[in-house]
């Protein structure tokens, strides 16, 4: 399968060439964007772009937001009959519905998927009573070659909407759904009542791969490090070679060098939301106080629990965590980003399953999510010359975001500014496992009392084991027992 790949560092214009691509040809497009946000300034910027090519295609929205009734997922699928008739059309949707759709109807399309989408997952789940549930809705397929079983529906099992209104069933929607898509989700066991036991656990993992797209006439992905992502790895690992790559590289020249300072609070510990929730709230608390000193603060985002906490509290916009493929925050010179995506115990089945490492899952997610973050600030233009100021947390995440900048050609011009106003709050987490046992106090005259016993003993020892070589040598020994008076005494006279 041919994939077509438009790749380049951040502000190399990769998606505004694609978009000039499908403005100015006269053709069928699914374009798969992140956010529904994004398809509102998409959709502006086609129609300005369409006007400069001297073409009037059709674009349609498709979301959830849309006063349209009808489910997207329909929408879409139905696309094929709806715009027959039509020789330029541009469906605009989310890669949440992208991953949801079966596209055999599609041939004569052409889809764009603007940057990588979050397509794998994993966990596990623990039914011990509730198993004999999933034995009436699902039913288990072993997979050939792979020690797992693929999960089906069965007929007449429940649908989203009965289970997302159901008390009981509700905390598994996000399962039922990726069952319900077309690839599926895979498990460790090919029997429901094996999991009757309150200690056995069933691993699931789900990866939407580009296999799904295989029935339009092309494929093409936006976006950079695409080699890097989970998605990739995920497709490699589970159809090595079916995949064939045709990179288009954008190039970038920067007529300036910016000068970037990339501040941190924490030296001595990483953060992550687990943390955050317990000892490290203290930690997270002062480094958000920090930040509130802040007067010129251009836009700045986190995990929930961040902005939870700062919420009104900052100056500066308010941003979502995910905002690959923004250009609204081009004129900002400064940006704060307290966020974690590291990995987490139910990405075990993925990571067991595709052969990943912990580091390439937090590359894919946290480390590439922080990058695109900052990238959408002024430093996105290659003119820019200015100051440009990063927030993080810790030195980790500024260390791998110096070494990003530098390689993606953005700068050479980066440092890195400890900032120690939260030092007081920067402890040493503990190490996974089971702590180690406090030794109790010992009095000086216990420890020689031991070690006079431990004297005694050695001397014990040893004269058990010269008695015992003593006893096994040839040498003639005395028989066992007293010894006989009559042969051995002399005789008395009477």
């Amino acid at each position: 399968m041919d994939i077509k790949l438009i790749s380049g560092n951040p502000g190399s214009c990769k998606s505004t060439t694609a978009l000039h691509q499908i403005a100015s040809s006269k053709k069928l497009y699914v374009v798969a964007l992140p956010r529904i946000d994004l398809i509102k300034e998409v959709s502006e910027r086609l129609c300005q772009m369409a006007a400069s090519h001297g073409t009037s295609p059709l674009i349609v929205s498709i979301h959830s937001q849309t006063q349209n009734r009808m489910r997207p997922v329909t929408e879409i699928m139905d696309a094929p009959q709806t715009y027959a008739n039509k020789d330029h059309v541009i469906l605009l949707i989310t890669h949440e519905s992208m991953m949801q759709c079966e596209f055999a109807a599609f041939r004569d399309w052409h889809i764009y998927i603007d940057e990588v989408p979050s397509a794998v997952a994993s966990g596990y789940l623990s039914i011990p009573a509730s198993w004999p549930a999933f034995e009436t809705a699902y039913d288990l397929m072993e997979v050939k070659g792979v020690d797992c079983w693929q999960v089906t529906l069965r007929d007449g099992a429940p649908g989203q909407r009965q289970i997302l209104n159901d008390d009981f069933l509700r905390e598994n929607a996000a399962f039922h759904r990726r069952v319900s898509s077309s690839h599926g989700v895979f498990v460790n066991f090919g029997d429901w009542s094996l999991l009757k036991e309150a200690a056995t656990r069933l691993e699931w993992w789900s990866a939407w791969t580009p296999a799904e797209l295989e029935p339009f006439a092309s494929v093409t992905f936006v976006g950079s490090n695409f080699k890097e992502s989970l998605l990739f790895k995920a497709s490699e690992s589970l159809f090595p070679g079916r995949f064939s790559l045709h990179e288009q590289t954008m190039p970038v020249t920067r007529t300036a060098w910016p000068s970037i300072r990339i501040h941190y609070f924490i030296e001595n510990h990483i953060g992550s939301t687990e943390f955050w929730r317990g000892a490290g709230k203290p930690a997270l608390h002062a480094v958000c106080q920090c930040l509130e000193s802040l007067v010129d603060l251009g836009f700045w985002s986190g995990n929930q629990m961040v902005i939870d906490r700062c919420e009104g509290r900052l100056r500066g916009i308010q941003a979502s965590p995910k905002v690959a493929g923004s250009n609204r925050y081009r004129d900002k010179t400064s940006c704060a980003f307290l966020y974690s995506s590291k990995s987490l115990p139910a990405d075990q089945p993925l990571q067991k399953a595709l052969g990943l490492s912990r580091n390439d899952i937090q590359r894919a997610r946290e480390t590439e999510d922080i990058a695109q973050f900052v990238l959408r600030g002024a430093i996105r233009d290659p003119a820019y010359h200015g100051d440009y100021d990063i927030y993080l947390y810790d030195r980790g995440q500024a260390e791998d975001l110096k070494a990003y900048l530098i390689s993606s050609g953005i700068s050479p011009n980066v440092s890195l500014v400890h900032n120690p106003a939260a030092s007081g709050h920067d402890i040493a987490r503990s190490q996974p496992g089971r702590p180690p046992r406090e030794k109790p106090f010992t009095s000086p005259q216990e420890i020689e009392r031991k070690k006079q016993e431990k004297r005694w003993r050695n001397a014990e020892r040893q004269r058990k084991s010269r008695m015992l070589k003593k006893r096994n040598s040839d040498e003639p020994r005395r028989p066992r027992g007293r010894p006989r008076n009559d042969a051995a005494s002399p005789t008395l006279g009477l």
